[in-house]
């Protein structure tokens, strides 16, 4: 991370009480964003604790923590579930949202949030839009799609396809 401010965690004290940290246990920070409120819990971890660290922000991903006991998640947290199921976690012992907006969006005019710089106030969460509508990201992306999508919902695609081919070759005058 460079020297200018990320983020500065809210509450940092409070949101590590109410987690009541086990240091064996399994959390995520769904939010995590700067990483500030992430690297205070993964400090809590005994070896055998784990954190997960979700954000769809792409900025976000350069503020990993390089710990085997943090895995981070490019992703919205809607799909907190199909990530947890991918990497083989059935249950978690906490979950942190810290919602809102960092420093980080309101100094960067391409951000869209930024009221002090010129720049379109659109709110956007991160780049990440524009880099799957120039394509940048299609192949990284499959490539997600394919590793966490269920066995079950591909298989609903693959009989929604077929349905769908032997409803037209059904609905053609013979």
């Amino acid at each position: 991370m460079n020297d200018v401010v990320y983020h500065i965690p809210a509450l940092l004290e409070e949101c590590l009480n109410g987690l009541n940290i086990n240091p064996d246990g399994t959390y995520v920070d769904v939010t995590f964003g700067g990483g500030g409120h992430s690297r205070a819990i993964v400090e809590r971890l005994s070896p055998l604790g784990h954190l997960y660290g979700m954000d769809q922000d792409i900025d976000a991903s350069r503020n990993r923590i390089d710990d085997p006991r943090f895995t981070f998640v490019l992703s919205n947290f809607a799909y907190l579930k199909n990530f947890m199921r991918y990497y083989g976690v059935s249950g978690v012992d906490g979950i942190l949202a810290d919602l809102g907006v960092s420093f980080h969006h309101f100094d960067d005019s391409e951000r869209g949030f930024s009221f002090r710089f010129d720049g379109q106030l659109d709110m956007r969460s991160g780049h990440f839009m524009e880099m799957v509508e120039s394509g940048e990201i299609i192949g990284p992306l499959a490539m997600l799609f394919i590793e966490v999508t269920s066995c079950f919902v591909t298989m609903q695609l693959i009989i929604s396809s077929l349905k769908l081919k032997y409803l037209r070759r059904a609905a053609r005058p013979t």
